[in-house]
């Protein structure tokens, strides 16, 4: 079993699994609960020494819809052709909202028509200020990262839908991810909050930012998971995965 890592290599790989609540965690004690290696060789492994595979990380390309797997080229053949309408504008980053798909470029979110996924209509889009880093649903909205700005879009049509900041802060590329409420168990500082927190799918949205690992729960509500327990994170962007019962993050660049 590889030793330990260390609060420095911490910075570069983080990992976590019912966290202990801020004031009972020890500096020290920041790795054990996290239940995280890496070899000497830079491997990522986990405390059965499996090796963290990231070949499948969640890179906010891809959708499930009833079942059904829908990509940017997907959505692009799809086109009805429909008078008032154009191909729905789609590069990269894709989510799935209260019936219409939502993608973005530059600056720029676009909105597919309901049940007509592969058009738009000729004004459907948002302009933000920033560029567009990830975009992920929850029940009541889409949560929206830009360069410098946590965003929250609600509504459920686009004559109805309001923007608001929800927070100052850079949210590390590509580092938003689903994942059920049921991995916080009770010893985790948001467990009593998610006790009355209702989600259709059982999901809560999980980023991380450059102060801490969050969660992201309806109406815009975010909640700092690792509020306090180190210094600032540098990436450029990330890899994110799910795989039993924990999350991981992999940091690039920075």
């Amino acid at each position: 079993m590889p030793s330990p890592i260390t609060i420095k290599e911490y910075q570069k790989f983080i990992g976590i699994n019912n966290i202990k609540s801020p004031e009972t965690l020890e500096p020290n004690e920041l790795v054990e609960a996290i239940n995280v290696d890496i070899t000497s060789g830079g491997q990522i492994v986990s405390a059965d020494n499996t090796e963290i595979d990231f070949t499948n990380a969640d890179k906010n390309d891809i959708v499930f819809v009833n079942g059904q797997a829908y990509t940017c080229d997907v959505l692009s053949s799809l086109y009805s052709g429909n008078v008032g309408t154009k191909p729905f504008k789609c590069s990269g980053i894709l989510e799935f909202y209260n019936g219409r798909f939502f993608s973005s470029i530059g600056n720029v979110i676009y909105i597919s028509d309901p049940l007509d996924f592969g058009s738009m209509s000729i004004d459907g889009f948002i302009q933000v200020e920033e560029p567009i880093k990830n975009i992920r649903s929850v029940d009541d909205g889409l949560y929206i990262s830009t360069t410098n700005e946590l965003l929250f879009l609600s509504g459920s049509s686009p004559k109805e839908f309001r923007l608001k900041t929800i927070e100052k802060f850079n949210v590390i590329k590509n580092s938003m991810i689903k994942v059920p409420i049921t991995i916080f168990g009770k010893d985790t500082d948001i467990y009593e909050l998610l006790q009355t927190y209702y989600s259709k799918d059982g999901k809560i949205i999980v980023f991380l930012s450059e102060d801490g690992i969050y969660a992201g729960l309806n109406g815009g509500v975010i909640h700092n998971l690792t509020k306090g327990r180190y210094g600032k994170i540098k990436a450029n962007s990330a890899l994110v995965t799910y795989s039993n019962n924990k999350i991981y993050f992999k940091l690039l660049g920075g």
